[in-house]
């Protein structure tokens, strides 16, 4: 997104939305404060969070953890940079969120895991893992007494990696198990 300074100014597509977006739940009383932030980097988290603190924003209250990267590959031509590309966003970034936000009293911490993680899919074993470790950590958080949920989403129809060739031959073979797609107005319902 643009700098706030310029959200008065006509927007198109989906920067028009982002901010329709946000300026909806601020209208009902959330503070949204909009940062790129590759949280699956110590110095750049630590470095937000510190001029988030120092500018006087109310406290962080919830956390919502959906980055991810889905590169597949057979387990036999996986290799280690891209089982660290697919690792990072889920694994380092959740873990990292965790430490940095730790002290705060957050209402809620969401994951945005995968099924993958619990069926497993052909090519997905990097990914799988991450997803893993994402539901491992809500079970750690939970453990030491804090907020944590970990969603093990199926298919979301349509968008990202399930607008692929490959997203459809993966939601096929989870629709012959049993796990049916669902629209992006569902899944936010949900």
């Amino acid at each position: 997104l643009p700098p706030r300074s310029r959200w008065h100014q006509a927007l198109e597509g989906r920067s028009s939305q982002l901010v329709a977006a946000i300026r909806e739940l601020e209208a009902v009383g959330a503070s949204v404060h909009y940062a790129p932030v590759d949280v699956a980097d110590e110095a750049q988290l630590a470095s937000f969070l510190d001029s988030f603190r120092n500018e006087g924003w109310p406290p962080i209250r919830g956390v919502v953890h959906a980055a991810g990267i889905i590169e597949d590959r057979l387990l036999i031509q996986l290799d280690l940079e891209t089982l660290k590309t697919v690792l990072r966003p889920k694994l380092m970034g959740g873990w990292l969120l965790d430490r940095l936000l730790k002290d705060e009293s957050l209402d809620f911490f969401i994951h945005f895991s995968s099924v993958g993680a619990l069926l497993g899919q052909a090519g997905q074993g990097n990914y799988a893992a991450a997803n893993a470790f994402l539901d491992s950590l809500a079970n750690y958080q939970r453990a030491q007494g804090r907020a944590a949920l970990s969603i093990n989403w199926g298919a979301w129809a349509g968008l990202g990696f399930a607008a692929t060739s490959g997203g459809q031959n993966v939601i096929r073979l989870l629709e012959l198990q049993g796990v049916s797609r669902f629209t992006p107005a569902q899944g936010l319902e949900v």
